[in-house]
C-alpha cells in the first residue's frame, strides 16, 4: 500500500487526492522516488517556468559531468525548485473544508 511505503496514514493519501491536504516538500520527494518520476510530476504545470540563458550554461555544464553527479545534481534540482514553489504556501488546514451556502 502507498501508505505504508511513505509512512503516512491512508487517508492522508486520499487528502492528497482530493486537495483537502497538500503533501509536504518531503512527502513529494518520496513520491517522486516511490514512483521513480521527477519531482516536478507532482507540480502544476503553471508553476514549473522555462529558465532563460542561466538554463542553457547549466545544461553545457550538466553535460561535463559524471553520470552519477549529473543524478545527484538533477534531483538537487529538482529540490530546490520544488522547495522554491512551496515557499510562502499553506499546507492547509486539518479537518474538513468549511461548505460555502
Amino acid at each position: 500500500m502507498l501508505a505504508s511505503q511513505l509512512n503516512v496514514a491512508p487517508n492522508t493519501i486520499s487528502r492528497w487526492e482530493t486537495g483537502v491536504y497538500r503533501p509536504s516538500l518531503d512527502d513529494v520527494e518520496k513520491l517522486a522516488r516511490f514512483f521513480g518520476v521527477s519531482m516536478m510530476t507532482f507540480l502544476p504545470p503553471e508553476m514549473i517556468h522555462a529558465e532563460d540563458d542561466n538554463l542553457a550554461a547549466l545544461l553545457r555544464t550538466a553535460r561535463q559531468l559524471h553520470p552519477a553527479d549529473l543524478e545527484e545534481l538533477m534531483k538537487y534540482a529538482e529540490f530546490r525548485k520544488a522547495r522554491s514553489i512551496y515557499q510562502g504556501k499553506s499546507r492547509g488546514k486539518p479537518g474538513r473544508k468549511a461548505v460555502k451556502k
